[in-house]
């Protein structure tokens, strides 16, 4: 079973014409789930990783911080949808 993504953060357009009836498709980019990890990301990294010194000032793993990045991603997606 997959998460749920909350779909495509940035989608390039794509014109298709059809019978003389065009139509927009949105395809690719990123989702907005990656997009939020990669914000709470960074916000975890300016506030508690290196907290303000430009040194680490916690012991998180990259692989927590991506974890709790992905949790925060997954929470606001699912309040979204509420």
């Amino acid at each position: 079973m997959s998460k749920e993504t909350g779909g495509q953060a940035f989608p390039t357009q794509e014109l298709h014409s059809d019978c003389g009836i065009d139509r927009i498709e949105y395809i690719g980019g990123m989702t907005l789930r990656d997009y939020v990890a990669i914000k709470a990301m960074n916000a975890l990294m300016i506030c508690e990783y290196t907290n303000g010194q430009n040194e680490p000032s916690c012991d998180a793993s990259q692989e927590e911080i991506a974890k709790w990045s992905y949790i925060q991603a997954d929470a606001m997606i699912k309040e979204r949808n509420k």
